[in-house]
């Protein structure tokens, strides 16, 4: 008797550390997929970054990111620093998961029709050219800084989201779409922008297979191949490589493998409810199990419902909702902590004339830029606000647009990478407008919920 006490105990205590355990993963898997804990994430990993890098472990923080990775086979070697790999690698991932997402707004999106489609690419396209535009203005006089134009061009969709969704669930959702589509708008003028004006030169036979690659990844969407596995070899051994030997950044090929992830299901929903609620009544027939065990005809039921599942849902969403937590607590706070270390200058460092273009491209060329044209589109009824967004919402919005750290310290590093010193202004720049823009757009936010209640 006191065996089977001890028995039920054991049995009672391990299916109640299940429980915890299940609910653990749950939790964390819904905490990895907020927009405020990616935020959060990628402002301590910058804060780190800036501060070993003025601190006395600097040296070791510079040298880290010096270490050479690569690959060595009989004669051939190819080896580059970490830092390459961080900025070439796993930022293509980086771009790949922003293809996943500009594919999703044009299917079924804000972006997917010419009418929802204007307010955000016409505002995201203001946010680009004023800041261009304020950047030249300050730095005509300096040929040296003029390539660094489109540092101030892109919105960080993490960043930005993150901190407005710190004021919670009072900050209306049509706010944070509108947001998002802007800032995947502009994300695709940046990737653009680096497409035709970051390429220094092209090998014309790498350049010749890498559209062999990409034709017959596009041949193998068209007649309905879906396993992402098969992408993901093609498209990085074959279109990336491809285009890191022609001289193309190869940011670009991870955008183009998206584009190429099949968006169509093999089941519909109404055969996917008809199909489920056959397999639900196998599953109930067949109860000839023991125990906590089922029959082989329970587990043959499982399995073909897992198999409808999977053909139930895009290879693209399904893609997606997997890379989300990679990107956000991989990706981005690597890339943060590799390229945000940036000595904080004095007064004096503060004047130079990319560090000011950069910083009033982000601060007021974006508030200018996505604020205005947005109002110009409402006023001259071309384009219409979200359902349930006032028009005074647009202030810390187009505010919190100018939070451009990750594209933008991406752009920098292409656009002064044979000049440290133009780099380090320019990274300067990004880092004290990105925390400005951020600080004001969140205090007017803070601002309009006061005077609502």
């Amino acid at each position: 008797m006191e065996l089977c006490y001890c028995y039920k105990i054991a049995t009672f205590t391990e299916m109640k550390n299940k429980e915890q355990i299940d609910s653990f993963f749950l939790w964390a898997r819904k905490f990895a997929q907020k927009e405020k804990t990616a935020g959060l994430v990628l402002l301590i990993s910058a804060i780190v970054a800036i501060f070993l890098a003025n601190s006395p472990w600097r040296g070791f923080y510079h040298r880290l990111w010096e270490i050479p990775f690569g690959i060595e086979f009989s004669n051939f070697r190819f080896t580059k620093p970490l830092h390459f790999w961080v900025n070439e690698g796993l930022m293509t991932l980086f771009f790949f998961f922003v293809g996943l997402e500009l594919k999703r707004e044009f299917k079924i999106g804000v972006l997917s029709s010419l009418r929802s489609a204007s307010l955000p690419f016409s505002a995201a396209i203001g946010g680009m050219l004023v800041p261009a535009i304020l950047f030249l203005l300050v730095n005509h006089s300096f040929p040296e800084n003029i390539h660094g134009w489109a540092i101030s061009s892109a919105t960080d969709i993490a960043f930005a989201l993150g901190l407005s969704s710190l004021l919670g669930n009072r900050i209306p959702t049509s706010f944070k779409i509108l947001l998002t589509a802007i800032a995947v708008a502009d994300d695709l003028g940046a990737v653009l922008i680096i497409a035709f004006f970051y390429t220094d030169h092209i090998v014309l036979e790498a350049l010749l297979f890498a559209l062999a690659f990409f034709i017959i990844l596009l041949a193998s969407n068209y007649i309905g191949i879906r396993n992402i596995s098969y992408y993901g070899i093609l498209g990085i051994g074959g279109l990336w490589v491809s285009m890191l030997v022609a001289g193309i950044h190869t940011t670009i090929a991870g955008v183009l493998v998206a584009f190429l992830i099949p968006a169509r299901v093999k089941v519909d929903r109404f055969h996917f409810t008809k199909a489920s609620l056959s397999f639900i009544r196998q599953f109930q027939s067949s109860s000839d199990g023991k125990g906590s065990f089922i029959s082989g005809q329970q587990l043959l039921a499982l399995e073909k419902m897992k198999h409808l599942t999977r053909h139930a849902h895009t290879p693209l969403q399904r893609l997606e909702h997997t890379m989300k937590p990679l990107v956000n607590f991989l990706v981005l706070p690597l890339f943060a902590l590799a390229n945000a270390g940036v000595e904080l200058p004095n007064s004096e460092g503060l004047l130079q004339p990319v560090t000011i273009g950069v910083f009033l491209g982000l601060v007021l060329g974006k508030f200018i830029g996505v604020g205005g044209v947005s109002w110009l589109m409402v006023k001259l009824k071309w384009a219409d606000l979200p359902k349930g967004l006032h028009s005074s919402w647009m202030i810390p919005l187009s505010m919190l647009a100018g939070v451009g750290f990750t594209m933008s310290l991406f752009i920098a590093d292409l656009a002064f990478h044979n000049s440290p010193v133009l780099v380090e202004e320019a990274k300067a720049g990004i880092i004290i407008a990105s925390f400005t823009a951020g600080s004001l757009g969140m205090f007017l936010a803070h601002n309009r919920l006061k005077s609502k209640s």
